[in-house]
């Protein structure tokens, strides 16, 4: 099973699945392990328990990824209909299309993750759309100002909307003002960081 790359659309929905099946794997290894072991030995006290009780850790943490992603559902594909309509008015598909972070969670010290179904950056703006309430919006903007602040990416506005209308109308402008192909070595480092912090 391939891993899809972090900030690609339906990346949440493609990793619960991933997370879910090798969840099982690894909990039925660890019983196949020790029921190798009872029927060698005839008995509980084998090293093959103490390998099948050591399989479970691996699982565990597995098992709490899965219920990770499962709090979550990857973006509306009508948003990202929407998006990729947006680019093509303006005529920029390859640029454009590199400046969009689907699928993110962040988790923040202050308690919480925090869903945005897609991220839009330029060198100087973030601008995300999140179902999350006023609350929630205010707490991750802080987070995600502060943890630029901490990577040396200072003077970048954070905007989120939890109103699509409003959303896409600040997408529009930011797309229709890009000039370059490329993504600049600023907007990468903005990239990379969305991607070191989310789920």
């Amino acid at each position: 099973m391939f891993r899809k790359r972090k900030g690609t659309f339906g990346y949440i929905d493609k990793m619960k699945k991933t997370a879910l099946v090798r969840t099982l794997v690894l909990f039925l290894v660890a019983v196949i392990i020790f029921a190798a072991g009872y029927v060698i030995y005839l008995k509980k006290e084998n090293f093959f328990t103490i390998f099948a009780v050591l399989m479970v850790l691996p699982a565990a943490r597995s098992l709490v990824n899965a219920i990770m992603f499962l709090r979550f559902r990857s973006c509306d594909q009508r948003i990202r209909d929407r998006a990729d309509e947006l680019i093509r008015e303006a005529g920029k598909e390859k640029s454009a299309l590199a400046h969009c972070f689907y699928d993110s969670v962040l988790t923040i010290e202050r308690g919480g993750s925090y869903y945005v179904s897609l991220f839009f950056i330029s060198s100087d703006l973030i601008a995300g759309l999140t179902p999350q309430n006023k609350h929630h919006i205010k707490i991750m903007k802080e987070h995600l100002e502060q943890m630029l602040e901490n990577n040396n990416l200072k003077k970048v506005k954070v905007l989120l909307y939890d109103n699509e209308e409003e959303f896409f109308a600040k997408f529009r402008t930011m797309v229709n003002i890009r000039d370059e192909n490329a993504l600049t070595s600023r907007e990468v480092d903005i990239l990379k960081l969305l991607d070191a912090i989310s789920l």
